[in-house]
Formats: structure tokens, sequence, C-alpha cells
């Protein structure tokens, strides 16, 4: 195995060493022509939360921010990748910025001939949330059949302080329930970074 040392700048007192493969194959690594830090594994981040008790609606059209009741996902073996995000009263914070893939599992026992609506909801003001996404799940021909949905949404994350993500369910029929567990992992949001902004 041959190794390449790099000497330091006049400030540094330590060495870095690029450590070539023991191959017979030819191996060329190109560097992209502009400047910019290599990533490392504190620039990813892999987040899941969940809803962890069922939301039954009590009257037609209702709707819910999801704001309490809220926990990483933290059973059978689950983990997080990074910092993590955080949460306080249903609003996220990213841990870092960047360009992150949300999407929201939406599972719910829906009456007959209900469509709820189930939002992404974002912000870059810290204020003012837009629905960047929804996706509705739908009742069947029985009552309270189980159905669900996935919306997704790509979002460039320019500072940690103002851009910030919620979620929302919407047009709720009574007796229509988003599901929700505390074991298991039912309605959920889910967060990964891709990549820098």
């Amino acid at each position: 195995m041959s190794k390449i040392r790099l000497t330091p700048n006049a400030s540094g007192t330590g060495t870095v060493t690029l450590t070539v493969p023991s191959t017979s194959t030819d191996r060329t690594i190109t560097l992209p022509d502009t400047t910019g830090t290599l990533l490392d594994s504190s620039g990813q981040g892999a987040d899941q939360w969940r809803l962890t008790t069922t939301i039954t609606a009590t009257s037609a059209t209702t709707t819910y921010e999801l704001s309490s009741n809220l926990e990483r996902v933290d059973t059978d073996g689950a983990g997080y990748l990074g910092t993590g995000m955080t949460e306080s009263s249903g609003i996220f914070t990213f841990p870092a910025t960047g360009i992150w893939l949300i999407q929201f599992y939406c599972a719910g026992n829906i009456k007959i001939n209900d469509n709820v609506g189930c939002h992404i909801r974002t912000t870059t003001d810290n204020s003012t949330y837009d629905s960047a996404a929804f996706a509705d799940v739908s009742g069947d021909n029985s009552d309270l059949g189980t159905s669900t949905t996935t919306a997704f949404f790509i979002f460039d994350v320019t500072d940690v302080s103002t851009h910030k993500v919620r979620f929302r369910t919407e047009s709720m029929d009574a007796g229509s329930q988003v599901l929700g567990d505390t074991t298991r992992t039912r309605t959920s949001m889910f967060f990964m970074r891709l990549g820098d902004t």
C-alpha cells in the first residue's frame, strides 16, 4: 500500500496522509472544478418522528395541527444520523442548513366518502406557514377503511432560525381517524439531508 503525505502549513503541526488501496487496477479520483469543502459524516442527517396517539375527528371538516403527541422513533432498534431534528409544539427545527427531503406518511381510518388532506407546511420567515406539499388519504366502501398516503417535499434550508416545518391534517369528517402509536410507527415524519444548500 502506498501513501502520499502532505506537509502542514506554517501554523500547523499535523500531517494529512492519503492512502492508496492495494489493487492491480488503476483508479482515478477527479476533484470538482470548484472551491468548496469535502463533505464528511458531520454533514449528514436522517431522522424519523411519529404521532404517538390516534386523532379522532369530533366534527366534520376538522383541521388538526400536529402540535403534540410527537416523538422520535425509539423502538425496534431505531436510530438517527447526525444531530437530529428538534421539535416544539409541532414545529420542527433543522440541525443544519442544506437541501432536506421531507416525507409525511399519513395513516388513517377514514369514514366512507371522506378525503383527509395531509400537509407538509413550511416557513422561510419563522412565521408564515404555507402548504408546500399535500396528499389525500381517502375512505373506501367500508366504514373506517384503513388507508395510507405520503407527501414529499425537498426544502432548501438556508437558515435554520427561519426555515422550519410543521404538519397538518384537514377536512376530516366526524369519526375519521389519523392513526398514532408509541410502540410502532403509523403516521410519521421523515427527514434526510441530501447535500449543501
